[in-house]
């Protein structure tokens, strides 16, 4: 993957997607939920991230992120959950956030539930749609789960002049009337 004439990372595309070198690799292949921030704390293996609001996120950590640094927590969509009232984690292993749902688009095989963070962020996670998963509601506080190991922090990306795609951070109310898409003006 090249970038303003600079190699970004050379992989698999499997590889390019699931363990992405930077954030420019993450927002580029597949969608990301790419939530910002200062790294608090790393190690070679795992780095700490704290959003704008205090929250703390624990995951992979990426080449080059180090503590004080910049840093972006890249979560694809399907690896996210939705927590009911009752099934919030309290495993030492699991990431939460709590947003507001802001739309919830119907897909076929899973709905596209976008969520805004309290400090201003957009959090998009695909629930499958099957029987066993209840959809939160319009305008409800709704927690948001993942485990440690399903999200990588990511150094900002290291080419010059590179566009940080901004969509995955953005969520807007849908001014759609479709059936399909719900959202909150």
């Amino acid at each position: 993957m090249f970038s303003d004439g600079r190699i970004q990372q050379a992989a698999t595309p499997s590889e390019l997607y699931e363990n992405a070198a930077n954030a420019f690799v993450a927002n580029f292949v597949g969608e990301n939920n790419g939530l910002t921030g200062r790294v608090v704390a790393s190690s070679d293996t795992w780095a700490t991230l704290m959003l704008a609001d205090g929250t703390t996120i624990r995951g992979r950590c990426g080449t080059g992120v180090g503590p004080g640094e910049e840093a972006m927590l890249a979560l694809r969509p399907e690896r996210a959950h939705i927590a009911s009232a009752t099934d919030v984690p309290t495993d030492a292993d699991a990431n939460t956030v709590t947003g507001v749902v802001r739309e919830l688009v119907y897909c076929g095989d899973h709905h596209r539930v976008h969520l805004m963070l309290g400090h201003g962020e957009g959090v998009i996670v695909k629930v499958p749609n099957t029987q066993r998963h209840d959809l939160p509601a319009l305008g409800q506080p709704t927690t948001v789960t993942w485990r440690h190991d399903d999200c990588k922090i990511l150094a900002m990306a290291a080419s010059r002049g590179a566009v940080m795609s901004s969509s995955a951070a953005v969520v807007s109310a849908s001014p759609s009337n479709s059936p399909l898409i719900a959202g909150v003006n």
